[in-house]
């Protein structure tokens, strides 16, 4: 499909023109701006544009006549009306911990004419700009007219090497067929434009740089004496003391699963502390460092440093084993330390072992309950319910006053047993209890010789006590389905009848 043209350059004049500006057919005396070809002019009628044309068979698409014309328009604009070009800003900063120092810089819009033009002439070897400004000063601006091609960022780099100001401009969605006011119009558009280098905007940049540097320096002697009056301080009043309140403890975790599927937590925690110092306090930009020394003649790196200026990276840590104590402002006007520790990995592998050697002697220490749980469950249920019931009163220190109420054979023991184990072990220790829960209790069914078949039974006889809690104010409806005890409760167990 051959391309539409709509500008060519006149034969006998060489001037630019628009398809509207010249005669139809050959009339119009036009050569192709790409190839030099002749043109022949085609006003067209209907849906058809007014487009140029070549009068012979070519390869040639006619691709950069609005290139061309624009370029052409472009050295008009700046010879003779003059080019606004647009402003240049940004900003540099740095972070103080969480505070931003911000330094803007600006180079104001530019109004620029020509004094001369030269077009596609080179540079250097390696770049040719579209046309070159030079005003009367003898300052040399280069554009590039960009319709289908950008300039790429290996470009952008050979031209702030050569160091002139350059100028982009996008007219990549303007029609082919824009005629010369269309595409003058445009062409003053300062959207359009893209500084790919500006010398007076690096000055300007580089001067911010110098400022926000001068400021961060400023902000560092002011942390660094606020270091030394903390430290001196301290030291005064409590010698090295002053510092171990701030050491953060070290610890580990470890689960296990016991003999019944709950969570056995093996923990372990250090709290190192300073015993003195061993070398001189050194004073820098972030802070003050020196060489501690821990109980057992541990050395540590330690330094102190203002939380305007700590930052600590995951992937930089310091060498270890480093402390940074923090100075910050507290709530109260006074500064006061948040200690951070940094490579005590051995010491937090030493401590991960002693967290499951912990939690293997716990889940000792639990199965050897659980037998005793066991012999106990089964010596129990040898009993007859009044023996049971004087077992379980005896072992919470009750007068045996109690009605043993009717015997139930489905819980193998008397209500008034069964009453009394929810109340003493679940209720008043969890503080919280579920119907469902106290029905499906493994210990209870191991102790009482419950089926777990039978645990909707046990739930059914359940709720209506615990709905006459709940109507007589000792518990209380809580959160998915949990009955909450209501205050601090002591004495008999409500709803269990006394005998007279």
């Amino acid at each position: 499909m051959t391309a539409k043209i709509a500008w060519a350059k006149k034969r006998d004049l060489g001037d630019v023109v628009h398809i509207l500006q010249v005669s139809n057919g050959k009339a119009a005396d036009c050569v192709c701006l790409d190839c030099g070809g002749e043109l022949v002019a085609k006003h067209g009628t209907g849906k058809m544009a007014p487009h140029f044309a070549h009068s012979a068979n070519t390869e040639c698409r006619g691709e950069g006549a609005l290139h061309y014309a624009a370029k052409h328009l472009l050295a008009e604009i700046l010879l003779q009306q003059g080019l606004i070009l647009s402003s240049s800003s940004g900003e540099v900063s740095e972070y103080i911990r969480s505070e931003r120092v911000v330094f803007p810089y600006q180079v104001p819009d530019l109004m620029l004419r020509a004094h001369c033009i030269s077009t596609e002439k080179d540079v250097s070897d390696d770049w040719r700009p579209d046309l070159v400004a030079v005003d009367k000063n003898g300052n040399s601006i280069a554009f590039e007219v960009a319709v289908t091609h950008f300039k790429s960022e290996k470009d952008i780099i050979k031209i702030r090497r050569h160091g002139m100001d350059c100028v982009e401009i996008d007219i990549s969605d303007i029609g082919w067929d824009a005629d010369r006011a269309k595409l003058t119009a445009e062409l003053h558009e300062i959207k359009r434009q893209k500084w790919l280098h500006r010398k007076s905007a690096l000055e300007a940049k580089f001067e911010a740089s110098e400022k926000l540097a001068s400021r961060i320096s400023q902000l560092h002697d002011i942390h660094n004496k606020r270091i030394r009056k903390f430290i001196a301080k301290g030291w005064k009043d409590k010698g090295v003391g002053f510092l171990n309140p701030a050491i953060p403890s070290l610890s580990a975790r470890h689960e296990a699963r016991d003999v019944f599927g709950g969570i056995v937590v093996g923990e372990v925690v250090r709290t190192p502390r300073i015993v003195r110092i061993d070398s001189e306090w050194k004073h820098g930009d972030s802070g003050a460092a020196v060489t501690a020394v821990l109980e057992k003649g541990v050395k540590i790196n330690l330094s102190i440093v203002d939380e305007m200026v700590f930052y600590q990276d995951e992937d930089s840590c310091m060498e270890g084993p480093a402390l940074v104590l923090v100075v910050r402002d507290s709530s109260a006007g006074n500064m006061d330390l948040r200690g951070e520790w940094y490579g005590v990995e051995r010491w937090q592998a030493k401590l991960d072992e002693l967290a499951k050697k912990d939690a293997v002697e716990k889940l000792n220490i639990a199965k050897e309950r659980q037998r005793g749980l066991e012999d106990f469950a089964a010596e129990f249920r040898r009993k007859k319910p009044e023996e049971q019931l004087s077992i379980i009163l005896r072992k919470f220190g009750i007068s045996e006053t109690y009605s043993v109420g009717r015997y139930d054979p489905e819980w193998n023991t008397s209500e008034t047993v069964w009453k009394l184990i929810i109340w003493h072990y679940k209720v008043l220790k969890k503080r919280s209890v579920k119907v469902v829960d106290l029905a499906n209790d493994r210990w209870f069914a191991k102790m009482l010789g419950f089926s777990q078949a039978d645990s909707r039974r046990r739930c059914n006889g359940l709720q209506p006590w615990m709905d006459l809690l709940v109507r007589n104010n000792i518990l209380r409806p809580g959160l998915h389905g949990a009955l909450d005890i209501m205050g601090k409760l002591r004495g008999p167990v409500p709803g269990v009848p006394l005998s007279d």
